[in-house]
């Protein structure tokens, strides 16, 4: 008898994106999609998010990469996020309230791509 999968409720939110964070996506989407996986931008948006709250849950909190807010042409984009990606999104944001930083959302998921941008450039210089 065939597994049936959970339906997680899902909530949706819209983020603005710098031209080059847009673009490191769709290039990973890209690859992905030429090795055959899911390729959406909300897979790995997704995937980013889940990875860091495993290094938060294990202690290790990601610092601010920036303080200051990029000055570039923003894309606009949509996103549903699963319930517990989003309260984790809001746990993050809050802890980040409390030390003074900048808690958006938008903040956090640019860090997270910048992160993974800068580790997947390095990954394509020594192949």
């Amino acid at each position: 008898m065939p597994e049936k999968k959970i339906q997680e409720r899902m909530i949706k939110t819209s983020i603005d994106l710098t031209a080059a964070h847009y673009h490191f996506l769709k290039m990973k989407a890209l690859e992905r999609k030429m090795r055959g996986e899911d390729p959406s931008f909300v897979t790995i948006l997704r995937e980013f998010i889940e990875e860091d709250r495993k290094l938060f849950e294990q202690g290790r909190i990601s610092k601010s990469l920036s303080d200051k807010k990029p000055k570039e042409k923003m894309i606009k984009t949509s996103i549903d996020l699963t319930a517990a990606h989003y309260h984790f999104l809001k746990m993050k944001a809050l802890d980040r309230k409390m030390r003074g930083e900048d808690p958006s959302f938008v903040t956090i998921l640019r860090e997270l791509i910048e992160e993974d941008r800068k580790k997947w450039e390095q990954k394509r210089k020594t192949t």
